[in-house]
């Protein structure tokens, strides 16, 4: 069996590790140096590839009802297996090496929840409601329409299949942080996910 992929560094808020002054950073543009973050399942890599991609590359996140309209950073490994960051607090960051947004399986976008002065793409995720509208733009310039589905938490150390892993479907889950601040482990110590599924 593989060892579980670790997506440490996907979902914290301004924080670089190592550097005391709490309030600083919090206020950075910078996205976080590293966290823990929801684990990948063991074997889902190969799981998460597409069997035939239909949609290109998503190119931008809209969700109206958040006011959301952020670039999307394709985003990748880590020398040490952990999902990279988005670069900006202000963009999502799509798992390039999981489906596209549209395709069959399971899509994930993370974003930043931000500081306390510089709020990340995701400080509102919280807000998204079971059955709202949200769609993906990708490089042709097709939008891609989802609803929400289920909205549910997670511990930080987790590992829920339900958010890699999907036997049939397009669906599109949308990661960020939560719950009380973690000032040993310098991370939040919850993770929400958005489940959402393609509709036309």
């Amino acid at each position: 069996m593989k060892k579980p992929v670790k997506l440490k560094r996907i979902l914290l808020v301004g924080l670089v590790v190592g550097i005391a002054v709490l309030s600083t950073l919090l206020s950075s543009d910078n996205p976080p140096a590293s966290a823990v973050s929801l684990d990948i399942p063991p074997e889902t890599e190969a799981i998460m590839e597409s069997p035939g991609v239909i949609h290109s590359k998503p190119t931008r996140l809209l969700i109206p009802t958040l006011s959301i309209d952020a670039d999307i950073a394709h985003v990748g490994l880590t020398s040490d297996g952990d999902m990279e960051a988005p670069e900006k607090l202000s963009d999502a960051g799509w798992y390039q090496y999981g489906s596209h947004p549209g395709d069959e399986g399971n899509a994930v976008i993370a974003g930043h929840v931000g500081g306390l002065k510089t709020p990340g793409v995701f400080a509102n995720l919280h807000k998204l409601q079971i059955g709202e509208h949200f769609s993906v733009v990708d490089e042709q310039g097709q939008n891609v329409h989802f609803t929400v589905m289920k909205i549910k938490t997670y511990a930080q150390d987790d590992r829920p299949d339900e958010v890699f892993r999907s036997k049939a479907g397009q669906h599109l889950n949308l990661i960020t942080c939560t719950g009380a601040w973690n000032e040993q482990g310098q991370t939040y110590a919850d993770r929400l996910v958005v489940f959402a599924d393609k509709t036309d």
